[in-house]
């Protein structure tokens, strides 16, 4: 055991990529050159961590003839993105935590997905995560970044936990069905049901100024209300309009604004993804290219946080939704993109993040 650094001997010890750092998972390690050659090694028992198949190489030897950009350890594993952008894991298999559908131990590069554009990779060690270590799977893009809450619906109840940041939820008079855009989701009645989190709504009360929400609605047919979405930072709200069904969106604290002249009450599922600027409000809907219009103001903070945020209804209890709703997601300071919105569109299937 070595405690102060000491150079590995074996290898030629130049060229290694110093901002791509050193992947650590248990019993093994690794390192990426410059040039997107990567290099295993790994204790005997190994457990196919290294990749190396039967191999327990002791000094860094490199893994295979691919380039890659990034590997990461995942406790008894790792992942990597070779230089194509396609996502390759190995390891132990307990928990699945390889992400192939399996609890046997991978002991070479399998390929993990079929998707080419994987950008980032997540790392736990942790080994009380068991199959949750990979639950940072690979950002594909740069969609979520900047994300500061997502609510999934997939537990049902009265309590419904942000997978992301701290907006608690709490469901008052909503049923749930199995049948939601993806997985679960809350059915709302129209005129008492609500989503609101628990007490004071204190989490980035200040990071309004540009945001986006993402959402997923199933309306029917001439309701009387689709108000969908109300944040007390800043009067954020965006739905359908109660009188003709056309989509509406709003950030400015001023009067909707109605997005095309289609309706979306048609108990049908509809994507629906809003951002604004202090001079500018985009809604897509259902993938395709955004509609526009312009603003006054941009959202004004409430920077006491004296009011709830909520799904569903606004915050003293009034403009109740009527329908179906699924993964909803907040972003601060951040304006999706048009090919943000393909990625969660996902082709009309939806996305889980």
């Amino acid at each position: 055991q070595a405690q102060v650094p000491v150079q590995t001997t074996g290898i030629t010890n130049s060229g290694w990529a110093t901002n791509k750092g050193i992947c650590t998972p248990w019993q093994a390690a690794a390192a990426l050159k410059a040039n997107g050659e990567l290099y295993t090694w790994c204790d005997p028992v190994g457990n196919g961590v290294s990749g190396q198949g039967s191999n327990a190489y002791r000094i860094p030897t490199r893994l295979g003839s691919d380039y890659w950009k990034l590997a990461r350890g995942m406790y008894v594993g790792m992942a990597a993105i070779n230089t194509s952008g396609n996502l390759y894991t190995w390891g132990h298999g307990e928990n699945y935590m390889t992400g192939l559908n399996s609890t046997s131990n991978v002991t070479t590069p399998q390929l993990c997905s079929s998707a080419t554009d994987w950008y980032d990779l997540g790392q736990s060690q942790d080994s009380e995560l068991g199959g949750v270590g990979f639950r940072r799977i690979p950002y594909k893009g740069e969609v979520w970044k900047g994300l500061q809450s997502y609510w999934s619906f997939e537990t049902t109840g009265t309590t419904i936990y942000d997978k992301v940041g701290f907006r608690t939820l709490t469901a008052s008079n909503v049923t749930w069905s199995a049948s939601g855009k993806r997985g679960n989701c809350p059915v709302m009645n129209g005129s008492t049901s609500s989503l609101l989190t628990v007490g004071t709504d204190t989490y980035h009360n200040t990071d309004v100024a540009t945001g986006s929400i993402s959402m997923w609605i199933k309306v029917p047919l001439n309701t009387s209300n689709a108000m969908l979405f109300f944040s007390a930072e800043g009067w954020i709200e965006l739905g359908a309009d109660v009188n003709t069904g056309y989509p509406i969106g709003q950030s400015d604290g001023g009067v909707f604004d109605t997005f095309g002249t289609t309706s979306i009450c048609d108990n049908n599922w509809h994507h629906l993804v809003y951002t604004w600027t202090a001079s500018l409000g985009k809604l897509y809907i259902d993938g395709a290219a955004p509609i526009e219009k312009t603003q006054a103001n941009a959202p004004t903070p409430d920077s006491s946080a004296s009011r709830t945020s909520g799904i569903g209804c606004n915050w003293n209890g009034n403009y109740y939704y009527n329908g179906s709703i699924d993964e909803v997601a907040f972003w601060a300071n951040k304006v999706l993109s048009a090919s943000d919105v393909a990625v969660l569109y996902n082709s009309g299937n939806g996305l889980f993040y």
